[in-house]
């Protein structure tokens, strides 16, 4: 998405991880090493407070880790990005032995392998969509314990609830039994007897935990205790491969994830504390096209709400998407129209195309053709370089990519036969509300669509729905769009 989305975002990119992040092509792959938890105690321990910042296009984009624990196998480390107002991001497959420290941030399909090459300097890279860049990290005092805001002079999130919940939270674990995988999650419980409706919280693109938690916001949380105060039950669980979830997440495409949903709503069904009769679905983004597939699927849905979901076909949502981010960043029409048209030919290119072989073969004809088309600063700032190339092969012939760009959920809203909540934000760049919102009243008439002025694709009060706006907002939800999901959910409970 720029040059596009800027370096900051390429990096971390939360829901943006399948939907942002290269110049060209609106998609990340998700890359990096998975290491294994070591058992040994560290000669010298990487636990301490490290800061240092990456150059990316020009640009640096500064990193803080907060590493605890004493042994190598008791290390537990999170990640701030101050620039982008992203704080406390969880980290995965942490690793030490040897000297040798690494690893993931699902969220943004990252990783850092590094060695400590002396007690306050760790020496390494971090590796992203196919590309590296070197990294150095220098331990400083500070406070790591408790919070990563604090240690960085991140902002507030005031909406994220604490404790004392007056309801209950209970981990939870159900079976995907046709993907073989068990996965993780929260219900959280209204007080008193119950049964009670109830809804699965389903996470926008790219590898999500439970919480959806981007730059510092907890999205879900914030839903899920919202909605337990007013008397419904919640589901909220990791993506498979994030957390305490199994499963690879780079394997699978929006048909698997939704198999994941489903196997959500149906282990709803199964507690004596849930209404049977009265389970639904919340989408965010991605899970806005994922809510109607399992509807079809699964009896035991018996309403929707989709926030920000896309109505369109992929290939159309992407164009739209990559233009308007291009616009609100200021490019020059004539950029922003060769974004639209290199985008164009790629995507065509894989549509095209039968099986990953032909797509490779399609892409790099498009891509010489493309450089021809462009001179070579125009090519940089497209992302069309040569050294380029083998990342966009990558991307393009992913499973996700491939049934994304194809798949039109009007086809899937036409043939509902339940209530449906459609939200959207005037000011949402990835998902427009003025397409979106128009194709889904003509394919689900009877669709209740409110269009919310001034938020964004997180439904936060925004001045430019940009994506590096997000993490600078204290506001997570706004109060109008949990005063609808409150009083519209609460009203699909029986008498």
């Amino acid at each position: 998405m720029r040059r596009l989305c800027e370096a900051a975002s390429r990096i971390l990119g939360g829901d943006l991880v399948r939907t942002a992040g290269t110049a060209v092509l609106a998609v990340t792959v998700l890359s990096g090493l998975s290491a294994g938890v070591a058992s040994s105690a560290p000669s010298d321990s990487p636990a301490g407070l490290w800061k240092g910042a990456l150059a990316v296009g020009g640009t640096e984009l500064h990193l803080v880790f907060h590493v605890e624990g004493e042994t190598a196998d008791s290390l537990e480390v999170t990640l701030d990005s101050p620039d982008q107002g992203a704080f406390g991001l969880a980290t995965a497959n942490v690793a030490y032995l040897d000297r040798v420290f690494s690893f993931d941030l699902p969220v943004a399909g990252g990783t850092f392998r590094g060695v400590l090459s002396d007690p306050a300097t760790l020496s390494g890279v971090w590796s992203q969509g196919g590309s590296s860049f070197p990294l150095v990290m220098r331990k400083v005092a500070g406070k790591t314990a408790g919070a990563s805001t604090e240690a960085s002079d991140g902002p507030n999130r005031p909406q994220t609830p604490g404790p004392p919940f007056p309801y209950g939270r209970v981990p939870v674990r159900f079976e995907n039994r046709s993907a073989g995988l068990r996965l993780a999650g929260t219900l959280t419980l209204p007080p008193g007897e119950g049964p009670f409706p109830a809804v699965v919280l389903v996470t926008g693109s790219g590898p999500q935990d439970r919480d959806e938690t981007l730059f510092g916001h907890k999205p879900f949380l914030v839903i899920a205790d919202r909605l337990a105060r007013a008397g419904v039950a919640a589901l909220r669980y990791d993506d498979r491969g994030v957390g305490e979830s199994e499963g690879v997440f780079g394997d699978a495409t929006t048909r698997d994830l939704a198999a994941d949903a489903s196997a959500a709503v149906t282990f709803l069904a199964s507690r004596s504390e849930v209404d049977p009769e009265a389970i639904g679905i919340v989408g965010h983004s991605e899970g806005g096209l994922i809510g109607p597939l399992v509807a079809l699927e699964n009896p035991r849905v018996s309403f929707l709400v989709l926030l920000a979901g896309p109505a369109v076909r992929g290939r159309e949502l992407l164009l739209r998407q990559n233009r308007d981010l291009a616009v609100a960043s200021g490019m020059p029409d004539s950029l922003v129209a060769a974004i639209d048209y290199a985008n164009a030919a790629l995507y065509d290119r894989v549509l095209a195309a039968r099986d990953s072989s032909a797509i490779a073969s399609g892409v790099h004809e498009a891509l010489v053709a493309l450089r021809g088309r462009f001179p070579p600063g125009e090519q940089a700032a497209l992302g069309l370089t040569v050294d380029r190339e083998s990342a966009l092969i990558r991307q393009l012939t992913s499973p996700w990519i491939r049934e994304f760009l194809a798949y039109d959920p009007a086809e899937t809203l036409k043939r509902l036969r339940l209530p449906v909540l459609a939200l959207y934000g005037s000011k949402d760049l990835q998902v427009s509300a003025e397409l979106d919102s128009t194709a889904l009243r003509k394919a689900c008439k009877a669709a209740e669509i409110v269009v919310f002025p001034g938020l964004n694709h997180l439904f936060q009060h925004a001045q430019t729905g940009r994506v590096e706006e997000y993490g600078r907002i204290e506001e997570t939800v706004a109060p109008e769009v949990l005063d609808r999901l409150e009083t519209w959910i609460a009203a699909r409970a029986r008498p």
